[in-house]
This record gives structure tokens, sequence and C-alpha cells, in this order.
């Protein structure tokens, strides 16, 4: 856990950092990004470094993380819809693609950011919420209730977007 002696740059400074408060603070800030609807790199790489330490965290409670949910989910599908094999290394690939993408700068790559940054944070999520809410998290209540707010925030804006677009 962080302290809270911040300097004017808004970060924390002279503190012991932990990958919760870290994980936590990445995601509300990815969560905030997404909100404003101008940024989905950084919400992509904010919210996959968030998804990456809850997943950590997450198996570490025996609790399983997203990738790997995806990565036995994804050759299914590919074979199902696709005739394609495709391994589990392939999928956690295909899963992280743009999130490494930004991370690495490699060749151009075609995906839609929106879309993507809305799996991560999805991701990061699913990845977090058990922890976040969890006893055994020593965070500050405040931004444990920031982050929950942003969450709900993000699911209801969901929901009535895919409300309205089942209306039409």
């Amino acid at each position: 856990m962080a302290t809270r002696d911040r300097d004017s740059g808004g970060g924390i400074r002279g503190a012991v950092h932990s990958h919760l408060s870290a994980a936590q603070w990445q995601l509300l800030q990815a969560l905030r990004l997404y909100e404003e609807g101008e940024d989905y790199y950084s919400v992509i790489t904010l919210a996959g470094a968030a998804e990456e330490i809850f997943g950590r965290l997450s198996q570490k409670m025996g609790l399983g993380c997203s990738l790997d949910r995806l990565k036995a989910t994804l050759p299914k599908l590919s074979e199902r819809f696709f005739q394609q094999e495709l391994g589990t290394r392939e999928a956690a690939k295909l899963a992280n693609r743009p999130k490494n993408w930004l991370k690495h700068g490699e060749d151009p790559l075609s995906f839609d950011a929106r879309f993507e940054a809305e799996e991560m944070l999805e991701r990061a999520i699913q990845n977090g919420l058990p922890i976040i809410t969890s006893s055994v998290n020593e965070s500050s209540e405040e931004l444990i209730s920031n982050l929950v707010d942003a969450i709900t925030r993000y699911d209801e804006r969901n929901f009535a977007a895919r409300s309205a677009g089942e209306q039409t």
C-alpha cells in the first residue's frame, strides 16, 4: 500500500508500493479515460497492466484469471466457427495482441481501439473485482470506494448502450 504523500505531478513519492495498489490505480485511471472516450490506447495499456497484476494475484488466491479462461475458450471457438486449430499459446497471443503491440511498437496493426479497450477493461475488472472487494485488500477505503464507483458507472453505461442497441 502506498502512502498519501503526493507530489505536484499527482504521483506518489517516498512510499512503499504494492502491486495491488498499482493495479487499482491503473484500473481507476483506465476507467476514467474510457469514460472520457478519447484515449483508448492508454485505456488498453493501463487496463492491460492492471489485468496482468490482478491475474497473478487471482491465481495465487486460487481464483483463476480471465486470460486462462480465454486460453480455454478461444481454441474451441476457433475450431467450431473457423475450423482452425488454435493452441493455448496462440490464444493468449491473440487475446493480448493490441496490448502487446502498444508496448512493443511492431509493424502497423489493424484493430478497433474502443472494442479492445472494452475487452481489456472487462478482463481487468473480472480479475480485480474479487480482490478489490475482499477483506484482505489493505488499500484505502477511499480508493476502493472510488474504484467500485467507477466500475459501477462503467457497467451501467455499457448496459444502457447494449440495451439501446437491442431496441433499435
